[in-house]
């Protein structure tokens, strides 16, 4: 609390570094709770970790620029695996994953049209038959 209202504070003074990143800072935790919804929202909150987390198929500029955080549920399964490796990771055990989406744009479509309640998972083409 004390570092926003020093930076809050800068800005009102006229600091031009504060001036752009009170901005930077609000659009940026947009975006963030935009892509963090998908990762967890609908999902249980108890049980296997594949379960509880989604892997998002995405394109390569987003897997770039989140360092293959798409690959979500790999990550907290094995929080040790280098990021650069979670693709790898990911084809050795995409047939376990509970929830494995088509695109972060999706997710949110589905929520707000209210389908696939509680989940909202936009399925991936090769799984759209029921186990």
């Amino acid at each position: 609390l004390g570092i926003w209202v020093a930076i809050i504070a800068a800005a009102l003074l006229g600091s031009s570094t504060a001036l752009w990143f009170v901005p930077a800072a609000v659009a940026s935790h947009f975006f963030l709770g935009l892509w963090l919804t998908v990762e967890h929202s609908g999902l249980p909150v108890e049980g296997n970790i594949l379960a509880l987390t989604r892997t998002t198929q995405s394109n390569a500029f987003v897997r770039f620029w989140t360092w293959n955080a798409n690959y979500h549920a790999e990550h907290h399964a094995w929080p040790g695996i280098p990021w650069h490796q979670l693709p790898r990771a990911h084809e050795l055990i995409k047939e376990h994953l509970e929830h494995h989406v088509t695109g972060y744009l999706a997710v949110h479509a589905n929520v707000l049209k209210n389908r696939n309640r509680p989940t909202c998972d936009a399925q991936v083409e090769a799984r759209l038959e029921p186990r």
